[in-house]
């Protein structure tokens, strides 16, 4: 669902909606009357593209015509219209994005910057994420007295002192 002041979206779905069904810069007529196809990308066998009679490229076109008075897009599974979960589903992808919403918009009145982000944008470091199994870390427990960092703290006789 597409709100009326997210424009960004309605462009991305005015644009999605005025696609053509195949890229016509790509198809060519040749000289004997058939049709090539060139493929956006080569396959891994090494076709470039494919032939076409021209009742044969009618028929392929044709299939991609919708059938008149029915829907274009079919939901099956969870999202079909008569599934018993498909009402659990709607609520919690409602929900979701309301909670998204409300994100984004806490994420934009935020006038100042974490020191991790700070940290990231500066030095290219993420301070947040492992340097040995390169996971995220999460913050278990903030010390603020000398005696619970002295507690969590070996010094060693050869270890180096702090810089």
């Amino acid at each position: 669902m597409v709100h009326a002041e997210d424009r960004d979206r309605l462009e991305q779905l005015c644009r999605y909606i005025q696609r053509p069904v195949i890229a016509q810069d790509r198809l060519q007529e040749l000289n004997d009357g058939r049709y090539y196809y060139g493929f956006k990308r080569t396959w891994k066998n090494g076709t470039k593209g494919i032939y076409f009679d021209g009742p044969d490229l009618l028929e392929r076109l044709a299939a991609l015509v919708p059938p008149p008075r029915k829907h274009q897009l079919r939901y099956h599974g969870v999202f079909a219209p008569r599934s018993k979960l498909f009402q659990a589903v709607r609520q919690m992808t409602v929900k979701s994005e309301e909670r998204f919403a409300k994100q984004k918009k806490r994420r934009r009145n935020r006038y100042w910057i974490l020191w991790a982000e700070l940290l990231k944008r500066s030095f290219q470091v993420d301070v947040a994420i492992c340097p040995i199994c390169k996971h995220s870390m999460q913050v278990i427990a903030e010390i603020h007295t000398p005696e619970g960092i002295f507690g969590l703290i070996s010094y060693d006789e050869q270890a180096r002192p702090p810089p």
